[in-house]
């Protein structure tokens, strides 16, 4: 492990570190570490050991700091490393994605851990019926807006829902008798309806007139919308213009360094099946948009 020499950096105290710096406390720094971004201050780390006790004192650094700034151990590069990434997330109010793994013994506990995240506005990476999706609560604006900045995609590429089942649809959609049999035949399943939509209810989803709509055919997602009592704003996992993410471990390295990502992984294991197919429905035929 790289050490730094006594005699070149020590670090400063933690308390002046946390302290809002004054002139004088800045003369007895040698450099800080600058966040990324460029908007954040430089994180106060190393103490320069080249000033002389009188020239530290004279620039008002109490004898006691002097003699604590000059015996400070060496210290690995790695623990300010360390120090600067907490430092990173907590300017820019970046978290850890955490993992949950999805099984038949845990399935009730991390339900009910997703729907207690998407109720604070939080956006999950899930498996679906067909590959793993992004999912917010759809009457969360602001979550909604957070999907498009993980994907880095642009507003003019709108988002499409997951619903329970074909009432909850009705609430947001306008379905017609002959659009009705059809999509009691294609749902639950891999099949997005395109349909006139009701309302503006959901801020960020769809066009101003249409609205993608989906039943997935997965007990997951179904059991988390029973317990939200709302539809899902949903899209597949990646950066826009890239190929979907087949596992968790893809989503996690997919994200590393991002300010923007995932809040909550669900690994549900490897999903290599296809997106859903996409039928728009408002015309008086129906259009294949994507198989």
């Amino acid at each position: 492990m790289m050490k730094i020499r006594r005699g070149t950096c020590q670090a400063i105290p933690a308390r002046v570190a946390a302290d809002p710096l004054s002139p004088k406390q800045r003369g007895v720094l040698s450099f800080g570490i600058r966040p990324p971004f460029g908007r954040a201050p430089p994180l106060p780390i190393f103490g320069s050991r080249e000033r002389s006790g009188a020239s530290l004192r004279s620039r008002g650094v109490g004898p006691s700091r002097v003699r604590r700034l000059h015996s400070c151990p060496a210290v690995s590069l790695s623990f300010f490393v360390d120090i600067h990434g907490w430092y990173v997330k907590r300017c820019y109010n970046m978290e850890e994605m955490k993992i949950l793994k999805l099984s038949a013994r845990n399935h009730t506990k991390v339900v009910a851990q997703a729907v207690a995240a998407l109720k604070k506005g939080k956006v999950l990476a899930c498996p679906t019926d067909t590959i793993y999706g992004l999912i917010a609560d759809a009457h969360n604006a602001r979550a909604v807006q957070k999907i498009f900045k993980i994907k880095k995609r642009t507003s003019d590429k709108p988002l499409g829902i997951f619903v329970k089942d074909l009432a909850m649809a009705k609430k947001y959609a306008a379905i017609s008798e002959s659009q009705r049999a059809f999509l009691r035949k294609s749902w639950p399943g891999k099949v997005t309806a395109v349909l006139k939509r009701k309302g503006n209810f959901l801020q960020g989803l769809g066009t101003k007139e249409t609205i993608g709509v989906r039943v997935p055919k997965h007990r997951f997602l179904q059991q988390v919308m029973s317990l939200l009592g709302g539809p899902l704003a949903q899209t597949s996992v990646n950066i826009s213009g890239q190929p979907p993410l087949q596992t968790a471990p893809e989503i996690i390295s997919a994200f590393p360094k991002n300010k923007h990502q995932p809040d909550l992984v669900i690994d549900g294991g490897v999903l290599d099946s296809f997106p859903s197919t996409v039928v728009d429905l408002t015309g008086k035929v129906k259009k294949v948009l994507r198989k």
